[in-house]
Formats: structure tokens, sequence, C-alpha cells
């Protein structure tokens, strides 16, 4: 798109939300980036959970000494989860910021074609 105070053309407003629909479609679709890391956090959450869990049963001492224990243990499966989430998490961003995006190319485009409209010529 152009760059500055500068209103693009039309048809420039329509190659940037395609482009941003392509980049849309690459992270929600099936099999995209968004279900490829919902299903690593998933992997991982029952990683820690199962670890923690054994752990957790092997211990001895009071319930907080096993409890204690089973942190120290598994910190490396919770820390795998952990950033697994804030993956997740920054996928869910990226698709609302591109979700923006294109609702603001919708805007700049209706803008165009008034412009346009205004000054007598057909979009």
């Amino acid at each position: 798109m152009t760059t500055g105070q500068e209103l693009p053309t039309i048809l420039e407003a329509v190659r940037w939300l395609m482009n941003l629909s392509e980049l849309l479609e690459s992270v929600t679709r099936p099999g995209g980036e968004l279900e490829k890391l919902d299903e690593e956090r998933i992997a991982a959450k029952a990683r820690f959970e199962k670890q923690y869990a054994r752990s957790y049963l092997v211990a001895t001492g009071t319930v907080e000494d096993r409890k204690q224990k089973a942190i120290l243990q598994t910190i490396e499966d919770r820390f795998a989860l952990e950033t697994a989430e804030a993956k997740v998490k920054a996928c869910q961003e990226r698709v609302r910021t591109l979700r923006a995006q294109i609702d603001v190319g919708r805007s700049l485009q209706t803008t165009v074609r008034s412009e346009l409209e205004a000054l007598g010529r057909n979009p």
C-alpha cells in the first residue's frame, strides 16, 4: 500500500485485503498454525500433568513435601506447558490483529470509492 497520507487506489486496497485474508486463512484453517500450536499445548499439558502425578505419587513425606518434590521434578514440563500456552495466545492475538487490519482495509476501500465518486469518477 502507499505510504504517508495518500489514499491507496482501489486495486491496492483489494490486494492488501487479499494478502491479509490469505494470512488469516493460513493461521486459522484446519491444520493451520493455530490448530498445530493448540495441539502442542494440549500435549504439553498432558505430559506435565502425567509427570506431576507420577512424581507426587512416588514422593514421600507430608502432603506439602510431596507437592514441592513434584514441582521440582516437573519444572521443565511446566515450562514447556507455559511456553506452549504463550505461543497459542500470541497466535490468537495475531488473528485478532489480522481481523482488525481487514476491517481497516474495508473502511479504506469504502473511503477511496467515496472519494472517487465525489470526484465524478467511476470506481
